[in-house]
């Protein structure tokens, strides 16, 4: 099947957890939207978590949409703070149980919706999915499936699933 994006590739199978790094402010987490409904149209028995920041849970708790868990991202230099910013021993901590927790939900995808890559997608690899798909900027490490990132188009990269979807409902 070919797609706006060229050839949309097989989702993964037996997808049942999803998680999405998106730690931005409320109009990005609006332009996500789309992809975090896509998400779960491609895949409607996985369980979406969302990774977000401090105000993602307090917003969306009780509230219906795309997503199963809201949790927040600690301290995490290029995606929550500055990538030169200082971070102490506590952030070091926090990271690190951080990333074991997540860990150990054994996601099967993650998906990097936060910017380019260059400091999220080593975040988004650490949780340790099965497969992870994402924007990825010039020089970004890479993931598995990547759409290639220009400002403003973060959201683009779960189109080949939303294809995917529509694709099944239509068999």
């Amino acid at each position: 099947m070919t797609g706006s994006l060229g050839r949309v590739a097989t989702p993964p199978a037996d997808v049942r957890s999803i998680v999405v790094l998106r730690a931005r402010g409320l109009g990005d987490f609006v332009l996500a939207l789309p992809a975090l409904a896509a998400l779960r149209a491609a895949f409607p028995r996985a369980r979406v978590v969302y990774l977000g920041l401090p105000w993602h849970p307090e917003l969306l708790a009780g509230r219906p949409g795309p997503w199963d868990d809201v949790e927040v991202v600690p301290d995490w230099p290029g995606v929550t703070t500055a990538p030169d910013g200082e971070a102490g021993r506590p952030a070091a901590a926090a990271r690190r149980a951080f990333v074991a927790r997540h860990r150990a939900a054994h996601y099967d995808l993650a998906v990097q919706l936060h910017g380019g890559g260059a400091y999220s997608t080593p975040l988004v690899r650490g949780l340790g999915a099965r497969f992870a798909i994402g924007g990825r900027d010039v020089g970004a490490p890479p993931l598995e499936r990547v759409v290639p990132f220009r400002h403003l188009q973060g959201t683009r990269c779960c189109a080949p699933w939303r294809s995917w979807a529509w694709w099944e409902r239509r068999r």
